[in-house]
């Protein structure tokens, strides 16, 4: 019943919440076990095989445990702390939903007969390090992500343990870390969170001690949304082909191998530097050639500092050693310069 809800929906219930409560964080019963869609789903068809490809971490890590923490926290001291308060806070909490799901798979996989549980993992990250503003739009990590990846990595262990339970199924996980994979490259609306965004206009100069004022009113929105050439990432958003091609690189250029080398099973090279990057990098600079506009980034994916600077160093002095410097170094020894 509840897995057909909104997440909202379940929280503004009373009964529901209550009951979602009860099950992530009571004891793990029999009736736990068959209230949840994912063993009614495993009980109907008796698969001998589960290809797990959710992605659980993110499903977990951003329902913004921090932000409900703050509001608690307000609450706590104007005295106002309900038990609805209390009850909306601990289903923000990651890491025992996370337990209790596997829980409910370890079981679930026994009872069934499941043979083979193959999950498709991540590492948050795109198997970037902690340099990931190009990926996430973000300036710098964020709790969020990072709790991602800490979920990513807890997942990871208790699936070790999985793999070592007897009577389990034989378990693997993947983790694509080579690639942040694209849905399609095209010309287009720029959208975030499915909807487009505007372009804005400012016709005349504004001073600087006013431009950032509040209630400056500069600028005006023309209604329209920005068009240009981009490669759909999926939960990463919309990225330009050159604010791919400035982080990009081939393999070697961020290859981060000194720590991975020491791990049984090291992640092959980490973003933009997979098998498919020049074909995706030819098929974008091919509609930018016939996109009547060309764009550089759209303000949402980390500093446009860099970016604009390895553009116009490689436009304006394509041989100069200015812009030998900016290439990134593609040594394998460690990180570029």
């Amino acid at each position: 019943e509840l897995a057909q809800l909104d997440r909202a929906a379940i929280a503004a219930d009373p009964a529901r919440r209550a009951a979602l409560v009860a099950d992530l964080f009571g004891a793990f019963t029999d009736d736990v076990l068959r209230r949840s869609l994912f063993y009614q789903v495993l009980d109907r068809h008796r698969p001998d095989a589960v290809v797990d490809c959710l992605n659980t971490a993110t499903a977990f890590a951003y329902q913004n445990v921090y932000q409900s923490i703050q509001e608690l926290l307000v609450a706590a001291r104007q005295g106002g702390v309900t038990a609805e308060l209390a009850e909306r806070h601990v289903l923000t909490l990651p890491l025992p939903q996370l337990i209790r799901h596997l829980q409910i798979a370890t079981e679930a996989f026994q009872r069934t007969g499941v043979g083979m549980y193959v999950k498709i993992g991540t590492s948050g990250t795109g198997g970037m390090g902690f340099n990931i503003p190009y990926t996430h739009s973000e300036e710098r990590p964020s709790r969020m992500l990072l709790t991602k990846s800490a979920l990513a990595g807890a997942h990871s262990l208790l699936l070790f343990l999985l793999a070592r339970t007897p009577g389990a199924p034989a378990t693997k996980e993947i983790k694509p870390t080579a690639v942040v994979g694209w849905r399609e490259i095209c010309y287009g609306p720029i959208k975030r969170a499915g909807r487009a965004l505007r372009r804005v206009d400012c016709p005349q100069p504004l001073p600087l001690a006013r431009a950032f004022a509040p209630g400056a009113r500069g600028w005006r929105d023309t209604g329209e949304p920005i068009v240009s050439v981009y490669a759909d990432t999926g939960e990463n958003g919309f990225f330009a082909p050159w604010s791919r091609s400035c982080r990009g690189g081939p393999p070697g250029t961020m290859s981060w191998r000194r720590w991975t080398a020491r791990r049984p099973a090291p992640p092959i090279g980490p973003a933009w530097c997979g098998p498919r990057r020049s074909p995706s990098w030819r098929s974008s600079s091919a509609s930018t050639r016939c996109a009547p506009s060309r764009s550089s980034f759209w303000g949402r994916h980390g500093s446009p500092k860099g970016c604009m600077r390895r553009r116009f160093s490689r436009s304006w002095f394509p041989r100069s050693r200015r812009w030998r410097r900016l290439r990134p170094r593609t040594s394998r020894g460690g990180p570029p310069p």
